[in-house]
């Protein structure tokens, strides 16, 4: 490596460094870019988990005009077959929220899995929160964990 003195046009003495200082450099001006995009992207990645999970846990239950359909798929799914479009939703007993607001749903057709034209794999990769929502009885049949998964897919 050779470092030797010049004056420049202006007659600022420079020192002549070799093209090994100007890598080293660059490569740390690069990994310094490279850190600060990751944890720009993580910090967004949090920001959309915490304010996605707020509104989630935010609305009330069966509040969408579809959720009950979706919802009746993932059972479906998880159950080990795939609905059909007239299909009415497997509400289960124990699913206190979900059977009143099936009960008080009109028309008769907004009581069907009417979104079973949906491809099954997200209501595939629910299934383990359906069967413990059936293990735990809760009362909206695993609505809150669907939507929590909902907002974990979008980060992915």
């Amino acid at each position: 490596m050779n470092n030797y003195s010049s004056v420049n046009q202006n007659g600022v003495m420079t020192s002549d460094v070799s093209d090994e200082v100007f890598a080293s450099v660059d490569s740390r001006r690069i990994s310094t870019i490279g850190r600060a995009s990751i944890i720009g992207v993580v910090g967004i990645i949090i920001m959309y988990l915490a304010i996605g999970s707020l509104f989630a846990l935010e609305q009330p239950p069966f509040v969408g005009a579809d959720e009950k359909a979706h919802l009746g798929y993932a059972h479906v799914v998880a159950d080990g077959s795939l609905p059909t479009i007239d299909q009415l939703q497997p509400v289960p007993i124990w699913a206190r929220q979900w059977m009143s607001e099936a009960i008080s749903t009109t028309p008769f057709a907004n009581r069907t899995i009417w979104v079973a034209n949906h491809p099954p794999l997200y209501y595939a990769s629910v299934a383990p929160l359906i069967w413990y929502s059936e293990l735990t009885l809760r009362p909206d049949g695993g609505l809150l964990l669907m939507r929590l998964a909902n907002v974990a897919w979008g980060a992915v």
